[in-house]
C-alpha cells in the first residue's frame, strides 16, 4: 500500500499488459476457431475480475481445502458449465 515503493503501480502496469496479451490471444484463437466468434473476450475479463473478488470471500474459501482446489473448481466451472466431462 505503500505508494513511495511503486509495487500497487507496477502490478497495475503488469496486469494491463498482461489483459491486453491475454485479450489478443482470445482473438486469434476466435480468428482460428478455437473459440466461438460470437463470444465478447472483453466480457470473460470482467468476469475474471470479479472472479478474483469472490475467491478472497471466506464464505467460498471455506468450500475448498486449499486455493488450488477452488482455482481448478473455478476453471473446470469456467470450461465446462456444469455438464460432465472428461
Amino acid at each position: 500500500n505503500n505508494p513511495e515503493l511503486g509495487l500497487k503501480q507496477h502490478i497495475e502496469e503488469t496486469t494491463l499488459r498482461m489483459w491486453k496479451e491475454i485479450l489478443g490471444d482470445f482473438k486469434e484463437a476466435q480468428a482460428n476457431g478455437t473459440f466461438r466468434k460470437d463470444f465478447k473476450p472483453e466480457f470473460i475479463l470482467l468476469i475474471t475480475q470479479k472472479i478474483m473478488e469472490m475467491m478472497n470471500d471466506d464464505k467460498i474459501s471455506q468450500m475448498f481445502g486449499t486455493p488450488q482446489e477452488m482455482i481448478m473448481e473455478l476453471t473446470a466451472f469456467f470450461m465446462y458449465g456444469i455438464t460432465p466431462h472428461e
